[in-house]
């Protein structure tokens, strides 16, 4: 999977061409190209690209994502609190593992978790509403460009369900959410109007949806139905035991406190988790 990255960042400083990433001279439309854009640009500023310009890309998102976690968890709750938050996101097992790794997913959880983190945040603290959904869907359009249409679709459903459990009508209903829809189209026309010039549409389908749709599959469904929410809990370990926590009143009680904060992070696990479940 490294190599695949690294031979098109190293393709895409050898002709020029950052819009189309290629693989031995033929269009590579895995997915669009923020990745290769992240490892080209580390190995432009290297001089090569070497385990570490393909790394590192990933190891600084796992960072600004702790940081972001901190940030976002230090408006609600004490600096302890939010700086445990931001330990158990960099230390979870799964995030040492791929964290390290010259793959998108680094990537694409930052900017996803900052689309929906930063927009909350604006919601939280009453920022201007034309702010709060700029910047989240602006982060969204990022985050498109690293992995395809799961981003919106989860910063769209997430913040559309927190509002319509809040009945918050008035903020989702309002002409700021298109202004930031616009944003994001912007952002993505920037490089996908481009890349559809320069080869066809089918190329840019395959780019968008091809590598979802070879996923798609009903064997073994079941089997996996009752093993993921095992491997999650494996996954996230050594701090996903702290879920049994919730199983206490107390605990329960404590958290009626953040009832804003708890309310939005409950939100977004309903509805994202059975997608990738």
């Amino acid at each position: 999977e490294e190599s695949r990255w690294g031979t098109a960042a190293r393709e895409m400083l050898a002709t020029g061409d950052w819009i189309v990433p290629r693989q031995q001279g033929q269009v590579f439309p895995e997915r669009p190209p923020m990745t290769i854009w992240a490892i080209a640009g580390t190995a432009y500023v290297r001089g090569a690209v070497n385990p570490i310009a393909i790394r590192l890309p990933s190891v600084v998102a796992v960072v600004l994502t702790s940081l972001l976690i901190y940030v976002y968890a230090r408006a609600f709750l004490t600096g302890f609190a939010a700086l445990v938050a931001a330990l158990a996101y960099a230390t979870f097992g799964q995030v040492l593992q791929i964290g390290r790794m010259g793959e998108s997913e680094s990537l694409f959880t930052l900017l996803v978790s900052a689309s929906l983190l930063v927009w909350h945040l604006g919601y939280a603290l009453h920022w201007r509403p034309l702010a709060a959904w700029t910047a989240g869907f602006a982060l969204a359009a990022l985050a498109a460009l690293v992995k395809g249409p799961q981003a919106p679709v989860y910063f769209v459903a997430i913040t559309a369900v927190y509002l319509a459990v809040r009945r918050d009508w008035r903020y989702l209903l309002s002409w700021q959410p298109l202004a930031g829809a616009i944003v994001f189209a912007v952002i993505v026309a920037a490089w996908q109007v481009p890349f559809f010039l320069a080869t066809d549409w089918s190329t840019v389908t395959a780019t968008w949806a091809g590598l979802a749709a070879d996923r798609m599959q009903l064997g073994g469904l079941l089997t996996h139905l009752v093993t993921y929410p095992l491997e999650t809990f494996a996954c996230l370990l050594p701090w996903s035991p702290l879920l049994v926590a919730l199983l206490s009143r107390q605990t329960r009680e404590l958290l009626a406190d953040e009832k804003p904060l708890v309310t939005f992070l409950a939100v977004a696990l309903v509805v994202a988790y059975p997608t990738v479940w």
